[in-house]
């Protein structure tokens, strides 16, 4: 099987500026899969979306999250406030969109006590 086979990615792409000969060095260069490259070729027709990321995992700097507040407590985002609770992020999250802050309380007050949050 020929590498040069319409599909297979082994073309010059230009990606921000920059010339690869094939989707492999796209991809290393973009920290993506190779078959992303050729998605996004695919879908797209082009390379301009590729790196965005899906739903804001590649912020622009400076940019945080949520901030939230608990008992007096404040957080700069949701995630910084599930790590120093002890619980995980979809925990947090899952209590928010809940209104279950006594799930939050409970976590806060075994972290002030050295517990582990039940």
């Amino acid at each position: 099987m020929s590498s040069s086979r319409k599909g297979c990615g082994g073309g010059l792409y230009i990606w921000k500026g920059q010339q690869y000969r094939g989707a492999a060095a796209v991809a290393e260069a973009a920290g993506v899969n190779a078959r992303t490259v050729l998605y996004h070729l695919d879908r797209h027709g082009d390379l301009s979306r590729l790196g965005i990321g899906s739903g804001g995992h590649n912020q622009k700097p400076g940019r945080r999250g949520r901030q939230v507040s608990l008992c007096g407590r404040r957080w700069n985002s949701i995630q910084a406030m599930a790590h120093d609770l002890g619980i995980s992020s979809k925990a947090a999250h899952r209590y928010i969109r809940a209104g279950n802050v006594d799930g939050l309380i409970r976590a806060l007050m075994a972290k002030q006590v050295g517990g582990v949050p039940a």
